[in-house]
């Protein structure tokens, strides 16, 4: 079994103080255990979970919920020991391109995987294709009258961020657009409040304002952002998935066509949007199923 509470469960069993994987992955827990860690969670309290290191605080609020539904799946189905799977299949699953680069948020799989669902009569239900975009030295003269024009029609201006504490003000707006920019994609739920902020917690620490340009209508309004960040995928292969060192850059970026509808684009994952954005992109792809 897999997701984030039951890999949590997984390392407070073994008492990891910081989380490890390759320790995680594929370990074997019975009923008893995992329901001895879950009465530990029971003692802590509130502020305990908070605070303990084997949680996180970004997961405390909602590692109760999700301890009491593993109880419940432990329960009910015929078995008392649990696989832990660090990488599971989640929004789906690799099924070409096993031999590409993958970028931080990217899942992976063996290679038997969809085989092997295949076999126990599942069928791909969408693809979800992910693209490398090399971009030009400079910008094409068409792109750039293209963008001259909409600055004009829709009164738009480039926010000079000074800080990250003049980047933060922007951030609920910032996930708002995004929200809206993906609502209409297959399986996407909207973010919750709480996990916005979770998010905030999570990434604004180490983004630089620098590679966070923002775009505002006439009005003030954010119409469109780009985050750019460095790659840590060499970085996280040589450190078997521990965040350490920069490779190549990565750029993902949401933005508005008009004031009214909202469009998004990533050189991670394709185009997508209400308004799609043309862009040359290399031949390799992956697909999900």
């Amino acid at each position: 079994m897999s997701g984030a509470n039951v890999t949590t469960v997984a390392a407070s069993f073994l008492n990891l103080k910081r989380y490890d994987r390759t320790k995680v992955d594929g370990l074997q827990m019975t009923s008893d255990q995992i329901d001895l860690v879950i009465r530990e969670y029971l003692a802590l309290g509130p502020e305990g979970r908070r605070t303990d290191p084997r949680i996180g605080r970004d997961r405390h609020a909602l590692i109760m919920s999700g301890a009491a539904i593993l109880q419940a799946l432990m329960r009910i189905w015929p078995t008392d020991r649990l696989s832990v799977a660090d990488r599971g299949l989640r929004e789906g699953m690799l099924v070409e391109g096993f031999d590409e680069l993958g970028t931080l948020a990217t899942f992976y799989n063996s290679s038997y995987y969809p085989l092997h669902l295949e076999r126990l009569n599942y069928v791909k239900d969408v693809d979800w294709l992910e693209y490398e975009i090399l971009l030009p030295e400079e910008l094409p003269p068409s792109v750039a009258r293209l963008a001259e024009t909409l600055k004009h029609r829709y009164q738009l201006s480039l926010l000079e961020v000074r800080s990250k504490k003049e980047l933060l003000r922007y951030a609920d707006q910032l996930f708002q657009l995004l929200n809206e920019a993906y609502e209409h994609l297959y399986s996407v739920t909207p973010l919750t409040p709480s996990q916005v902020q979770a998010y905030i917690r999570q990434y604004f620490d180490f983004i630089s304002p620098d590679f966070v340009p923002i775009i505002l209508d006439g009005i003030g309004r954010l119409v469109a952002f780009g985050i750019t960040l460095p790659s840590l995928s060499r970085a996280l292969q040589k450190d078997s998935g521990a965040a350490s060192g920069v490779a190549s850059a990565s750029v993902s970026a949401v933005g508005a066509a008009s004031p009214s509808s909202s469009s998004s684009w990533s050189s991670e994952v394709g185009v997508c949007g209400r308004y799609r954005v043309t862009i040359s992109s290399s031949p390799s792809r992956r697909s999900r199923l």
